[in-house]
Parts: C-alpha cells; structure tokens; sequence
C-alpha cells in the first residue's frame, strides 16, 4: 500500500513570504542558473523549472531575512561575513549581491 501525504496549504504561523509585512522584492531569475547547476552537482540531471523557482525563492527569502537581521543589528557587514565560512568557489550568488550594491551586475 502506498503512502500518500497531503498538503492542507499553510498555518497561520507560517513564515512564508505572504505572510510578512515588507513588500516582496522580484529578483526572478537571479540565481536559477547557480541553483540549476548546483542541483545537477547533487544528482539531478534535469531539474524541473518548478522545482529551481521554488528552490530560488527560498534563497530570496532567506537572503532578505538575513538582511533584515542585519539592518535591524545595525551592522550592515552581516549579509556579506554569512558566508565567509565557505568555500570561495561557492561565493558566486554572493558575489552578485556585493556587485549589486556597487550597481553593477556581473557578466556570465
């Protein structure tokens, strides 16, 4: 027998972009090309177009949290040092963010 979950829709704490009061920023297609290969490194030859704007979405929105948390501390050289800790081959989607303060945007 097969097990089916189900998906009721959201609670009403949920912490999802809808249910915040900042307005959403669109940056559709900022990281889709990152996340695609990114996720054919983790084994998915063919990731589904759905699956990579879920996947940037949640990026977004922890990026903009992460802002947030830095603005509201006052120290605007949070964003940047959260991902210090990693590798500098994985720095490319913060690299886009540091080029997008300077307003410039990075060539591919």
């Amino acid at each position: 027998m097969a097990h089916q979950q189900s998906f009721s829709g959201p609670s009403h704490n949920d912490h999802s972009t809808q249910a915040r009061s900042r307005p959403r920023i669109s940056k559709k297609g900022l990281f889709a090309k990152d996340l695609t290969s990114m996720m054919f490194g983790f084994g998915d030859t063919d990731p589904q177009r759905d699956v990579v704007n879920l996947m940037e979405e949640i990026v977004i929105d922890h990026i903009s949290d992460v802002d947030d948390l830095a603005r509201a501390r006052g120290r605007a050289d949070d964003l940047k040092a959260y991902g210090a800790d990693d590798s500098p081959d994985d720095h490319h989607p913060m690299d886009n963010l540091n080029l997008a303060d300077k307003g410039k945007q990075r060539e591919y």
